[in-house]
């Protein structure tokens, strides 16, 4: 099941970006399929590897010691 981590930009309005805000944006632009089952929002920036690509492994591995209350 897809799962999505949301982090904010600077000067944005966190009262804006509300899950459902963000659910009704993906289902105007997402198949039905590619919805995420989970949404995560992140206070920090999302961990990056040397070559400025997400760090897939960290954020799971935080965030599946979140989700079972580690």
């Amino acid at each position: 099941m897809p799962k999505a981590y949301v982090t904010l930009s600077r000067g944005a309005a966190p009262d804006r970006a509300t899950a459902l805000s963000i659910f009704r944006f993906l289902n105007e632009r997402l198949a039905p399929f590619k919805i995420p089952g989970f949404l995560w929002r992140a206070a920090e920036p999302l961990p990056r590897l040397g070559t400025e690509k997400v760090d897939r492994r960290a954020l799971r591995e935080k965030y599946s010691r979140i989700s079972e209350g580690r």
